[in-house]
């Protein structure tokens, strides 16, 4: 532990530590959060830290590419502004026939586009909601993780996204750090 740490604290990196005590960077980090856990880190280094390695892993690859479906105008600015500070490529829409759309001719043969990595969508929008665009993905069989926000907290919500294969459903209001843990598993996925 306090090789980890006096190494971490040193050099200020997960890859710099990771190659400096020959382990690997998933297991420094590990590691980190571990004694973050325990108390021997203070608080505002596991935010810093968590920010750097999205940052590192988006020089490392390509932008994960994002669309964002928010009807509300200040969450959905707010939301984008955040998963562009965490390094992602973000398209945010108005609503779900805008976000459907845009997947669509992304996902068609001869799409100018990109199609997104990651799908995050509020679960009630105008023109589609959430849960009939998880419901067109999956129908679909298109290999876009979907990441629904819902502030209901309705059992049968989060029943019925389980059962589509959502990746996650979160609840508004929105914990950051639930929601950059969320978005890198389903990155990885």
């Amino acid at each position: 532990r306090a090789s980890i740490l006096e190494t971490y604290e040193s050099l200020g990196s997960v890859k710099a530590t990771a190659d400096m005590l020959a382990i690997s960077p998933r297991k420094i980090h590990y590691r980190l959060r571990e004694y973050r856990a325990q108390g021997w880190m203070p608080e505002r280094e596991q935010a810093t830290e968590d920010s750097a390695m999205a940052r590192e892993l988006a020089r490392q690859t390509q932008p994960i590419r994002v669309l964002l479906g928010e009807d509300d105008d200040e969450l959905r600015w707010v939301l984008a502004d955040f998963l562009k500070s965490e390094g992602y490529h973000v398209i945010a829409l108005p609503d779900g026939k805008a976000v459907f759309e845009h997947l669509r001719g992304s996902m068609l043969a001869g799409g100018d586009t990109q199609p997104p990595d990651l799908i995050v969508t509020d679960v009630r929008m105008p023109g589609l909601t959430g849960m009939q665009l998880l419901e067109s993905v999956r129908a679909r069989d298109w290999p876009i993780p979907v990441v629904l926000i819902s502030s209901f907290g309705d059992q049968d919500i989060r029943a019925r996204a389980t059962a589509l294969g959502a990746a996650a459903l979160l609840d508004k209001p929105l914990e950051i750090t639930e929601l950059r843990d969320v978005l890198k598993r389903a990155a990885v996925s």
